[in-house]
């Protein structure tokens, strides 16, 4: 899976954490570092958003 299609999935998960978790079962890791973004400040998460949005921005892919 290239990073693009990995950050894409990610944020569609912290975008709509119920709905994605309904379309498929999440892997390992993806569970893993949605665990870990639910424990971040709110603050936190929404710096992480923007970088996320950034990063896809960017991507040339």
């Amino acid at each position: 899976m290239s990073t693009h299609h990995g950050i894409a999935r990610i944020l569609c998960a912290f975008a709509a954490p119920k709905q994605w978790l309904r379309s498929r079962l999440l892997s390992r890791e993806e569970a893993l570092m949605i665990e870990r973004y639910r424990t971040l400040s709110e603050m936190d998460q929404i710096a992480m958003r923007y970088l996320f949005t950034a990063v896809s921005e960017v991507s040339r892919f």
